[in-house]
């Protein structure tokens, strides 16, 4: 191959990579910062069978049993487990996600202002740290996942306050 025919398909090999990651960087824009969906309402457990399941709070803190899920969420699995989510938020500033169907609690620790939490794990993967927010109005705490817990099944969700 000679350097007339090279140079083309040396172009078009860069080209195609360029491509897919521009195709690869679009997708994955807007990811937090899309218009904020309602959330679809399910049938969360009601106030009295709410802690079935769930380990004992190790202090004292507030409850926040899943309430609904906030769109676009795909997996089934994940949307499973996140039904059966709540989270406890601690005096301390520490927090755990539970789940009543499986697996082990989820902790780390929190800060809340003005209204917002942020949620800083003790887990992570090789694709990065996990982060989350949270979003305190009334009685209600919507939280949001990055792309990293995202893609090994967290789903966005609203949590009630537990009385």
């Amino acid at each position: 191959m000679d350097r007339r025919t090279a140079w083309p398909m040396r172009m078009a090999t860069h080209s195609a990579w360029i491509v897919s990651l521009l195709t690869v960087v679009a997708g994955c824009q807007g990811r937090g910062t899309s218009t904020p969906t309602a959330p679809i309402a399910e049938d969360a457990p009601d106030a009295s069978t709410a802690a079935v399941g769930f380990p004992p709070l190790t202090g004292p803190g507030r409850i926040y049993s899943f309430s609904a899920l906030t769109p676009p969420y795909i997996l089934d699995d994940a949307v499973e487990y996140t039904k059966a989510s709540r989270y406890a938020l601690y005096d301390d500033g520490s927090f755990a996600i539970q789940s009543s169907d499986t697996g082990p609690e989820l902790t780390g620790a929190y800060t809340e202002t003005d209204g917002v939490v942020s949620f800083h794990w003790q887990a992570s993967n090789t694709a990065g740290p996990w982060e989350a927010t949270g979003t305190l109005t009334g009685d209600s705490l919507a939280v949001t996942y990055n792309i990293v817990m995202w893609l090994v099944g967290f789903m966005d969700a609203v949590y009630a306050l537990a009385p």
